[in-house]
C-alpha cells in the first residue's frame, strides 16, 4: 500500500500547468532602443537618439539628425530618410524596413 500511495504522491507532483502565452517581443517597461535592439520596428515619430542609433548602419550623429527629424514630424515616408546628410538611397531602403510607416490615411496632409 506505500509503494501504491508514493506512486500517487509523484504523479501528483510531476504535473505542471499547461503553458501560458507570453508576448516577448517587448519587454515591460523597455526603452524604445531596447525593443529596437530586439528586433522591433522603430516609430517614425521616435526622438531618442538611442533608438535609431540601434539600427544598422546608423551612428550617433545620423541617429541625432534622425531624431530631430522626427521631433519636427518630417518623417513621414520612406523618402524623408533622404533628408538626413549622409543617409542616401541605398541606406534609405535599408533602414526604410525597419521603421513602423504609417499608412497612407494615417500621414499628415
Amino acid at each position: 500500500m506505500g509503494s501504491l500511495l508514493l506512486a500517487a504522491a509523484l504523479i501528483a507532483t510531476s504535473q505542471t500547468a499547461p503553458p501560458v502565452p507570453v508576448d516577448l517581443s517587448t519587454p515591460v517597461g523597455a526603452s524604445a532602443a531596447t525593443a529596437v535592439a530586439l528586433g522591433a520596428p522603430i516609430a517614425p515619430t521616435e526622438v531618442d537618439p538611442a533608438a535609431w542609433a540601434e539600427l544598422p548602419g546608423v551612428g550617433p550623429v545620423r541617429a541625432a539628425a534622425l531624431a530631430r527629424l522626427a521631433a519636427a514630424g518630417s518623417l513621414n515616408q520612406p523618402d524623408d530618410l533622404l533628408r538626413v546628410r549622409g543617409v542616401g538611397i541605398n541606406t534609405a531602403a535599408r533602414l526604410a524596413g525597419h521603421v513602423a510607416w504609417p499608412s497612407r490615411t494615417e500621414r499628415r496632409p
